[in-house]
């Protein structure tokens, strides 16, 4: 996987998501780790019983592909 640059904290796309049941952060997770565009910025490995921070992963989401956050809404 091509090396990519960090996102800086100005370009940063914050958006707030509704706690629906349906928007499912850990299988929204695993579908973007296949994702080579959105995989670079997500860590690939938790300690047992944790997932990624609900917050964070839809800020990325949305600075990388803000599309995808808009149908997911």
């Amino acid at each position: 996987m091509e090396k990519k640059g960090l996102i800086k904290l100005s370009d940063l796309r914050v958006v707030q998501i509704p706690k629906w049941p349906e928007v499912n952060v850990k299988t929204l997770y695993e579908h973007y780790l296949n994702d080579e565009e959105v995989a670079w910025y997500l860590p690939d490995k938790f300690t047992k019983g944790r997932q990624i921070d609900r917050t964070f992963f839809f800020n990325v989401l949305n600075t990388i592909v803000p599309s995808h956050v808009q149908m997911i809404i």
